[in-house]
């Protein structure tokens, strides 16, 4: 299935996490959860691909100028500059140096009363401030 894509792979199972992460593989691809938590490229780009994070720490993957950019993404606070790393960060992941990306995000379902004025965020946080909730009818 892999080949049919162009894609030449070797699949390895490891039983425990001491084997993932002492098999020093150049790349791969591993079940992996990297949850934002907050709406910002920061809480998930940099959180699984960043310096010193799980991709780069391990060995799997590293690049210089996504690490240098990752930097501008951290500290500035010019949302043109913040837009222009970060797009140029995917581009670099994505394109000129492939990095592996999580593909999926689990499913959260939330439920409540009819009287119960709430909105649900869009993310894992439950939002119970009071600008976002009101009991009754």
């Amino acid at each position: 299935m892999w080949r049919a894509v162009g894609l030449n792979v070797q699949i390895s199972l490891q039983e425990n996490w001491s084997q993932v992460t002492g098999a020093k593989i150049e790349r791969g691809i591993r079940d992996w959860s990297n949850t934002s938590l907050f709406m910002d490229p920061v809480a998930g780009l940099l959180r699984g691909m960043g310096p010193g994070d799980a991709q780069q720490r391990d060995g799997e993957w590293t690049n210089a100028e996504f690490n240098r950019l990752a930097g501008v993404l951290e500290s500035s606070i010019d949302p043109a500059e913040r837009r222009a790393a970060f797009a140029r960060m995917l581009a670099i992941a994505e394109h000129d140096d492939p990095a592996y990306l999580i593909l999926h995000q689990a499913a959260t379902f939330t439920a409540k009363r009819r009287d119960i004025r709430w909105r649900a965020s869009q993310g894992w946080p439950l939002d119970f401030r009071a600008r976002n909730i009101a009991f009754g009818t």
